[in-house]
């Protein structure tokens, strides 16, 4: 589980192909929704959890950003954020719940896919993730233009406050996503050689 969703790999596309898709991202957002997934192997009385929600691209569905809330028994509450690569690093990335004043946070970490920030939760804020419509994690790229990742806030405190989805369940539903981004791949794939075979024709 922490492989997958502590570390939030976010895409491994172009970060300008993420721009677009970050552009009209609700149907993904509200697609995948928010889901509490718990360690299995972990002993009982340290019940870590995460409640997660991942932005995909519309056509790939190559994972674009994410955001996760990891609760341990006994620990502070972690909030954990993803974004693609080729974003400005010294000024880390901002996140706004609904038409509050955004919060900057920096990055702990850069993957070769992703870059990670994290903050803590306090009550406040926790309460405002319940009680809002939407969160937005906004970034600065290469060129210093601001890039906005909206996630739906609907169905979070259903998720924080329910049952976790039972393991065999999501790792039938993350194959089922790894083939049909693998299907996705291929087909993209014939597209371009195809348009490469046409360009060449006309010639």
């Amino acid at each position: 589980m922490s492989a997958v969703l502590l570390a939030g790999a976010a895409g491994s596309g172009a970060f300008a192909q993420d721009k677009e898709a970050a552009k009209a991202p609700a149907a993904d957002s509200n697609d995948s929704a928010w889901i509490k997934i718990c360690n299995p192997d972990e002993p009982a009385e340290k019940n870590q959890c995460l409640v997660t929600q991942e932005l995909r691209d519309g056509n790939t569905k190559q994972l674009v950003a994410a955001a996760s809330i990891r609760t341990t028994k006994g620990e502070k509450t972690l909030l954990i954020m993803s974004v693609p690569i080729g974003v400005l690093l010294p000024p880390g990335l901002r996140l706004q719940i609904d038409d509050a004043k955004p919060v900057a946070v920096a990055y702990t970490i850069c993957f070769p896919s992703s870059c990670v920030a994290r903050m803590e939760l306090d009550d406040a804020t926790l309460g405002k993730l319940k009680a809002g419509n939407k969160m937005v994690v906004s970034v600065l790229d290469a060129e210093q233009k601001a890039v906005g990742f909206p996630l739906t806030l609907a169905g979070f405190t259903k998720a924080l406050e329910g049952p976790p989805i039972d393991p065999a369940v999501f790792a039938k539903a993350q194959q089922q996503l790894g083939d049909e981004i693998q299907k996705r791949a291929e087909e993209m794939r014939k597209e371009q050689e195809e348009a490469q075979k046409k360009e060449g024709a006309a010639k």
